[in-house]
């Protein structure tokens, strides 16, 4: 699963999670939007919630990207996102999948 852009830290039958490696952000983006595209689905870790705990998950729907951000006790609703902005983002929340805390990880899931 490693493809030098990230770094799998703990795998489950149907889950895995992974940091980004530093500097490879762009080619990790790509990487993660094959894999969603294959019928994957991703979660990031994010700084929406004020706790701490916010995510954002990402799916590829009847042809197109869908995200949706929710956090300690809240969800969003589902929001179309073109690749290129969706690249961008993954990119921008890299930052905040780092590893360095259990809750600091993104999240690989087949569908």
């Amino acid at each position: 699963m490693e493809n030098g852009s990230i770094k799998v830290i703990k795998q489950s039958n149907s889950d895995i999670e992974f940091s980004f490696i530093s500097g490879k952000e762009k080619d990790a983006a790509e990487y993660l939007v094959k894999y969603i595209s294959s019928g994957g689905e991703i979660s990031l870790a994010n700084n929406e919630d004020e706790a701490g705990e916010g995510i954002t998950s990402i799916i590829y729907k009847d042809g197109v990207f869908l995200f949706k951000n929710a956090g300690h006790g809240w969800t969003g609703d589902w929001n179309v996102i073109s690749q290129e902005d969706l690249k961008a983002m993954i990119v921008k929340l890299a930052p905040h999948n780092d590893g360095s805390h259990w809750s600091l990880v993104g999240r690989l899931r087949k569908c």
